[in-house]
Formats: C-alpha cells, structure tokens, sequence
C-alpha cells in the first residue's frame, strides 16, 4: 500500500515539477529579453485595476493554461526583487479567473452532453464567481498597492537586453533560476509523498464522510447528497448522477446547480491538505504557502457560498 502510494506521489512530482521549472526558467528568459512590453497589453485591463507590475500580467495570461506555472512566476518575480510580498499575494490571488478558464477544455465536454442547458449556466455561474474572486482582490490591491508605471521602464531596457542571445540566454536564465528550483525540488517532493501516503490509508475519505454532515447548513434536498457523494470520488461521476436526476425529473435544474456548488465547496475542504498544501507549500515555501492557502481557500468558500444562497432565494 505504501509502496504504491509513494509511487503515485512520484509520478505526480514528475508530472508537476518540470512544469514549475519550465516556467521559472521562461521568466527569467522573458525578464533577460524584456518581453514583457509586448504580451502584458492582453492583462492591461486587470493589472491596471489592481495596480500590479506588467511582469504580474504574463502570470496572468500564463494561468489560462498552467496555474502552477503562474505562480511559480510570481513567486520567482518575488525572489529577485521585482515585485514586493504584498503585490504578490495579489497577483497570485488574482489569478483565480484565467485559471478557471482553463477547465473548460476538460469541463463543458462533459457538462453540455450530460446536463445540456444545465451544465452550460453551471460552468457560466463557476466563471462568475471566479471573475468576481480577481475582482474583489484586484480592487484591494488597489487599495494597498502603489501606483505603477507601466511599460516605459521595460522599453527604455529592451534594447540593452536583446545582446543575451541563444543559450547564453538559456544559461543565464537556467543560473539564476537554481535557488528557487532546488527549493521547489526540496519541498514538493516529500510534502507531496506524505499527502499520497495519507490518502492510501484512507485519512481523507474519512475526513470526507464527516464532512458530509456539513450539508445540513446548505439548502441542498436529500436527493442531492447522492451528488455530493459521488463527486468525492470524480466531478465526471457527480454529473452522471446529476444527469440521471435531471432527467427523471427527481430534480430541477436550480437545485442540481446548488447541489453542484456544494459539492465544490465540501471539495475545496477536503483538497486542502490532499492538492492545495502541496501546492502551495512547493511554490511559495511553508510561511508564504499555508497563508496564500488561507487566504485563496477562505475568498473561494466565501464566494461559493454566497452563489449558492443567491441562487436559492433569487433564481
């Protein structure tokens, strides 16, 4: 059982950590050639709002397709200086919205065929409240942040940069990326093995089936436990069960999406120690990570409850 669980746990590191590094050495590259000028317009909306640096707006373009690979930026952002501690917790917080987006490629495939109409507002609401999470962080950092000047600096310094060419380019960036990727290596791994060890001896099913006890502070009707249940297991399995209840007309399409957002909420729980504290503990070290945890863990559950009761008086 332990044997098998380390290596799961493994075959997760090595899945997840070249994508980190990959991403550590990219920024350091853009950084090198001062590329920033030319891909942070396509953020200049969010990043202007909440007073972050152009570098913050690749992180947020970067987060469509690699979350993980966002942060690690910010986080290596943060190491050299660019941008301060409390600019990165925005920037990484922020990023709730493209990182969203990204799920639609594994999401609506599966959303549309089971639950049509359904499962199309389900994944809109799930877009809405993460909109509203960047929102809600980017106008405090408004609030806290300075304002920046954008674009000016970094194009006054491009010219002087572009002389790092070829693999001087990659080794220059591959030498100053090395504190962070050892830290990362240091870190993930044996944090990641624990977590895998504790699922194989059932710690975080059992933990499951206590909080599944929580559902009587939702509006959720009885029926709709069979879906929370389900999605415990697999999002997939929790949209069969809610498609097969749709259909039969045992529920609404309202209630389905309710019991939907409370089975995300109940998951967010339980992820915390099995996703999120390997996660964020591997990119920002233990301090940085379990607050940056709290802090995206707690806006989340605050957000997805608040949908779920303006669903169920207002929809």
């Amino acid at each position: 059982m332990i044997a098998e669980a380390l290596i799961k746990g493994l075959l997760y590191c090595a899945r997840i950590i070249p994508i980190m590094v990959a991403a550590i050495i990219l920024i350091n590259i853009i950084q090198a050639r001062q590329w920033t000028n030319k891909i942070a317009w396509l953020a200049k909306p969010f990043i202007r709002l909440g007073r972050l640096h152009d570098e913050c707006g690749i992180s947020f373009i970067t987060a469509i397709g690699s979350p993980s690979a966002a942060n690690s930026m910010l986080m290596n952002l943060y190491t050299h200086k660019t941008i301060e501690k409390k600019e990165m917790y925005i920037a990484v917080l922020s990023n709730t919205f493209p990182a969203i987006l990204m799920h639609w490629r594994s999401m609506l495939p599966t959303l549309i065929p089971i639950l049509g109409s359904t499962g199309l507002l389900y994944f809109c609401l799930l877009l809405c409240e993460g909109l509203s999470r960047t929102l809600v962080v980017l106008l405090t950092g408004r609030m806290l942040l300075k304002n920046v000047t954008h674009s000016d600096n970094l194009l006054q310094q491009e010219e002087e940069n572009n002389n790092i060419r070829g693999w001087d380019l990659l080794k220059h960036s591959f030498n100053t990326s090395k504190r962070l990727i050892k830290r990362i290596l240091f870190i993930t791994i044996p944090v990641s093995l624990l977590v895998y060890v504790l699922v194989a001896f059932g710690v975080f099913d059992l933990l499951a089936g206590y909080l599944q006890g929580i559902t009587r502070f939702f509006p959720v009707p009885p029926e709709g436990l069979s879906i929370i249940a389900a999605n415990f297991g697999q999002s997939i399995a929790a949209y069969t069960v809610a498609g097969s209840l749709l259909n039969t007309d045992v529920m609404t399409g309202k209630f389905i999406i309710i019991s939907l957002l409370t089975a995300q909420v109940l998951a967010t729980a339980i992820n915390i120690f099995r996703y999120s504290a390997p996660y964020y503990i591997g990119i920002f070290g233990h301090k940085m990570g379990l607050e940056l945890m709290s802090l995206a863990v707690g806006l989340r559950m605050i957000t997805m409850i608040s949908m779920i009761y303006l669903i169920y008086f207002f929809m």
